[in-house]
């Protein structure tokens, strides 16, 4: 009997997030060992509006950006209307642990990392 292993996550703005995974009777003995064996699928929400489009593409080519140089998820794939990415088992902070000093250090360093990149965009 298999496992449910689709579940609807909680958290996202606008987009619908569902963590899915392979049950053990599958994952062992598969030949696709290199494969992720969770992932998280991302539903892009509303996407209309006043440059609704243009935010969503340039946020596509932020993730990318970001998973492409370790300072994010990695991006497993794209489909029209949303992505897969890697399911990374978390959960947010709490405020008494964003006051703790060596977190915020932690923290003020990747996000250094995230604006100091450099990225070159060609607009049309």
């Amino acid at each position: 009997m298999l496992k449910r292993i689709l579940y609807l996550l909680f958290g996202g703005l606008s987009n619908l997030l569902y963590h899915v995974s392979l049950p053990d009777s599958l994952w062992k003995g598969s030949t696709f060992q290199d494969e992720p064996r969770e992932v998280l699928i991302r539903v892009y929400g509303q996407t209309h509006g006043e440059g609704a489009l243009e935010a969503l593409i340039t946020e596509s080519v932020i993730f990318t950006l970001l998973s492409e140089r370790g300072l994010g998820p990695k991006l497993h794939g794209i489909f029209p209307g949303g992505r897969i990415e890697q399911y990374i088992n978390a959960r947010p902070l709490l405020t008494k642990e964003l006051a703790d000093e060596n977190l915020s250090v932690l923290i003020a360093q990747k996000m250094a990392a995230i604006h100091s990149m450099e990225v070159r965009f060609c607009l049309f």
